[in-house]
């Protein structure tokens, strides 16, 4: 199930998830609360249905989600911390609600932030796999960059084959603002090697005068001048 997989993710990266009774036995709910080490304050409602439908998402705006925050104010974790700081994720199987009912949801103001992860069953199949038990920010770092970036570059053209677990990865990414790209250190070659081995003995022995001694331009230009003709 999607739902567990965002649990896993969160109690990886510095949240401890706890199930949450949201008072409505349609839905399936979790809420991700921030360690003390956790720097971001931001909790999150984790929440998803066997039966989400157009109509399903149009009650949770309607009046489910107020039934919910209701829910979480009168809780034994809740503080004003957390009332006025939660995001709710809904995660939603591809085909089971509209485009048009996830935007609509995702655009509206009330009770909660919130935000949507679609997802097909391939999808899901096939980061699990990858993933491999690890969910750390880390480890999702690599998988965005895996293939020396091949996947990304397919992923962009829309060249990507059905089923891969890019897209989702991509999908998480966006949602969770606490799973964030690391700038990868860029490895650069041995500039002195580099051009070392770019040149022959003669050019090595110039440089070696070269940078043995404090010159002026003048000079210089008067010592390769003299190496020049010297090899004439």
């Amino acid at each position: 199930m999607m739902l567990n997989l965002i649990k896993d993710i969160c109690n990886a990266n510095n949240f401890r998830v706890i199930e949450f009774e949201c008072g409505l036995e349609i839905y399936t709910s979790y809420v991700a609360i921030p360690k003390e080490c956790n720097k971001n304050q931001e909790y999150f409602l984790l929440v998803t249905s066997d039966q989400l439908s157009d109509e399903l998402v149009e009650r949770l705006l309607v009046c489910d989600a107020e039934t919910m925050l209701d829910n979480l104010e009168k809780s034994s974790f809740a503080d004003e911390s957390l009332t006025k700081n939660c995001t709710m994720i809904l995660c939603s199987l591809v085909g089971s609600v509209s485009d048009h009912s996830l935007l609509k949801f995702e655009e509206n103001p009330y009770h909660f932030k919130k935000n949507v992860i679609s997802y097909s069953s391939d999808e899901l199949m096939s980061l699990n796999e990858v993933l491999s038990g690890d969910f750390c920010n880390e480890h999702l770092n690599l998988l965005m960059s895996a293939d020396s970036g091949q996947t990304f570059e397919k992923f962009k053209s829309g060249t990507i084959e059905e089923g891969s677990y890019f897209p989702l990865l991509i999908r998480i990414i966006t949602k969770l603002p606490f799973v964030h790209y690391i700038p990868q250190s860029n490895q650069l070659d041995n500039i002195e090697s580099f051009v070392m081995d770019a040149l022959d003995g003669q050019d090595i022995h110039l440089l070696d005068l070269i940078c043995s001694r404090e010159l002026t331009q003048e000079s210089m230009n008067t010592l390769i001048l003299g190496e020049w003709l010297n090899h004439e």
